[in-house]
């Protein structure tokens, strides 16, 4: 047991010693889609959060990162004629707490710039979900959306997808980076309705304690 214990304690001692803290921080352009999305356009939101960055290997590295996301769209309503109905638009926000796991490709360009590439996956939790009815007048209202798989509900608590990750990092530091996440979950509670998926695409700026090297 003793060995056992001394051989983790080194193995444990030997990843934290390749890896570092990061934060990061950026803008959203999102939009949830049905089968059919003709009138559902993007919502601009925020994500901001840790990561941890360990390297493996001379040019690889996982990057878990831990985010509050905001998500969503913006529904423009169908006015038919003879309508009284004085909404023009919804902007529906899904706010996340996600956990991402993408694997970084870094090509060195100089002693000072890297170029970064990574693939991966995430998994969401939605923690909240609202709304604001803008109507033509000028005038608007909130409210808030259910959360859960029954029949009364709105969306679904659990999200999960893909991503995929370009950009670069800075004195292997500070970091510049665009990213793709397509949502593969049916967040849709009723199961005779369209599929409804989000999609996302992020610009983040991260900052890692300490020297990927």
């Amino acid at each position: 047991m003793k060995k056992i214990l001394l051989t983790l304690l080194f193995t444990s001692s030997i990843i934290l010693a390749k890896a570092q803290i990061g934060i990061t921080a950026g803008g959203n352009i999102a939009k949830y889609s049905y089968t059919s999305n003709a009138d559902r356009k993007f919502i601009f939101g925020f994500n901001g959060g840790l990561f941890y960055n360990h390297n493996f290997g001379e040019n690889f590295a996982i990057q878990p990162e831990l985010l509050y996301t905001l998500k969503g769209a913006t529904l423009y309503t169908e006015i038919f004629i003879g309508s009284n109905n004085p909404v023009m638009k919804y902007q529906n926000r899904l706010k996340y707490v996600q956990f991402s796991l993408p694997v970084m490709r870094s090509f060195e360009v100089s002693d000072e710039f890297d170029f970064d590439f990574g693939l991966g996956v995430f998994v969401g939790y939605l923690t909240s979900a609202d709304y604001t009815a803008k109507n033509f007048d000028g005038t608007s209202s909130k409210g808030d959306f259910k959360i859960g798989n029954g029949a009364t509900d709105s969306f679904k608590a659990l999200d999960y997808g893909a991503s995929a990750k370009i950009g670069f990092t800075m004195s292997k530091t500070l970091g510049f980076h665009f990213r793709y996440e397509a949502g593969l979950a049916d967040l849709s509670p009723t199961p005779n309705d369209p599929k409804l998926k989000t999609g996302n695409m992020t610009f983040n700026i991260s900052y890692i304690f300490g020297s990927r090297d």
